[in-house]
């Protein structure tokens, strides 16, 4: 018997499984081996982690002292604390024989722990954490070694628990597909979700999968009319494969078999579950089809409240994102050019003398006005950008990576826009403040500031962009 079984567990899929564990319970999570040593990385970014490991592999002298001196002689679950002050939550993991590893959790925010509630929350949180990741390993570790499934159950059942828990989509779906992937001996696993009437795959993990990038299906293709008549799952060949998916080059065992789970709830089918398995073997296909049901109803309920949640972000007369989203976007896209060192630019702007236009040609005239306003900034701005109304005839852009250059560019084409527009009764005109992010600046003070460059421009005569 190998006397490391963590040797047993595959390093570049476990990194995976481990950070989607992470980002759907908003903790970090990493392993050190029997002897205290780093197994794998830091799944996310924690403060002062990063700063004094230069990175997310743990390589400072004092921490790797740490894990080998304390960690590593922990013979049951206990709360440490680092030389950095960092709250770790340790629990050892054994085999019936010995230790195989240290599962580390600790919170993004050290803050929690000042909060009685929070803390007691946090701390259910990481047994749930263990329990799951527990099942993963030995799971793992007995295939490898015994060629035995008995623990597969135990260890979906422990990850189902955890992403029926979890309602953010993307989260859900990096948990359903690193699982699979990391569990069952495949080539491929990928989702697909329904987008209209199309089924647009959504994630694909796999030695194979640059092919499979935002493949899209049509409702018309005989292979999906079959999928979508279907409640139990569907075996195609790899050839069928390929034509669903319309694949010219892609490098899979050709006397594989894909399983094709569709995935039923109460939207109807939301989408189909995709596993290429190496060889064809009725436990494993019953198994992951047990699987696939509970994978459905997690992600109908992602889908319902991703749903309910955009209905709340975005305004219903002209489609852009509400205050409130536009503002919780700055915020966001603030901490990320603090993190990636990239400009940042917010435009406001202001319908010129609307006031007059709705009381000279009514309501219905105004809202038509603001429709078409809103229809222009969206196509004049990129995917990545955001537009949003910030109130009345007031509207909101935050530009991404762009500097004031290129927020000239935006201002020209929203204007070259206006003037090719026809509106009810009168052409109208708009004012710009903008504002593009400076050294120590916060949001509120980017915002205040194309506010101010907003009411120059009105005070020198509207029609006008004020930097």
């Amino acid at each position: 018997m190998p006397t490391d079984f963590l040797l047993h567990l595959p390093l570049k899929y476990w990194q995976d499984f481990q950070n989607a564990i992470s980002k759907a319970t908003d903790s970090c999570v990493y392993i050190v081996d029997k002897a205290g040593n780093p197994f794998s990385e830091l799944s996310q970014d924690i403060s002062p982690c990063i700063k004094i490991n230069e990175g997310k592999r743990i390589q400072n002298k004092t921490c790797l002292d740490f894990y080998k001196n304390t960690v590593s002689s922990l013979t049951s679950p206990e709360e440490v604390t680092c030389p950095y002050n960092v709250r770790i939550q340790a629990f050892p993991v054994f085999s019936p024989t010995q230790k195989i590893c240290t599962i580390l959790i600790t919170p993004l925010d050290m803050k929690i722990f000042k909060n009685k509630e929070l803390k007691m929350a946090f701390i259910a949180k990481t047994k749930n954490i263990y329990q799951t990741a527990t099942e993963v390993i030995r799971t793992i570790i007995e295939k490898n070694l015994l060629g035995s499934q008995s623990l597969v159950l135990n260890s979906l059942h422990q990850i189902t628990r955890l992403f029926m828990s979890t309602t953010t989509l993307d989260k859900v779906i990096d948990l359903i597909i690193n699982s699979l992937i990391i569990i069952f001996d495949t080539q491929m696993v990928f989702l697909s979700l329904r987008e209209g009437e199309n089924i647009k795959l959504v994630k694909a993990k796999g030695e194979n999968i640059t092919d499979l990038k935002d493949k899209v299906i049509p409702p018309e293709n005989p292979l999906m009319k079959k999928i979508s008549l279907q409640i139990e799952p569907v075996c195609l060949s790899i050839e069928e494969f390929k034509n669903l998916f319309d694949l010219d080059e892609v490098n899979l065992v050709s006397e594989a078999n894909v399983w094709i789970y569709p995935l039923w709830g109460s939207l109807g089918m939301i989408g189909m579950l995709g596993v290429i398995f190496s060889k064809d073997e009725d436990k494993i296909i019953n198994t992951v089809a047990l699987y696939a049901n509970i994978t459905a109803i997690a992600l109908t309920n992602a889908l319902l409240i991703k749903d309910l949640e955009t209905r709340t972000e975005i305004d219903p007369l002209t489609g852009l994102h509400n205050k409130k989203a536009i503002i919780d976007i700055l915020n966001r896209e603030f901490e990320r050019r603090l993190r990636k060192n990239i400009p940042l630019s917010v435009i406001m702007i202001d319908i010129d003398d609307f006031k007059t236009y709705n009381d000279t040609y009514g309501h219905m005239a105004g809202d038509m006005v603001l429709q078409k306003v809103g229809e222009i900034i969206k196509k004049s701005i990129r995917k990545v950008d955001s537009g949003g109304r910030f109130g009345g005839d007031e509207f909101v852009i935050v530009l991404s990576g762009t500097g004031e250059e290129g927020t000239r560019k935006v201002v020209e084409r929203i204007k070259n826009a206006l003037q090719s527009t026809t509106f009810p009764h009168r052409q109208i005109t708009l004012s710009f403040g903008i504002a593009t992010l400076k050294l120590n600046d916060t949001p509120q003070k980017i915002l205040a500031r194309a506010d101010q460059n907003l009411y120059k421009a009105k005070h020198q005569g509207k029609n006008r962009a004020v930097f």
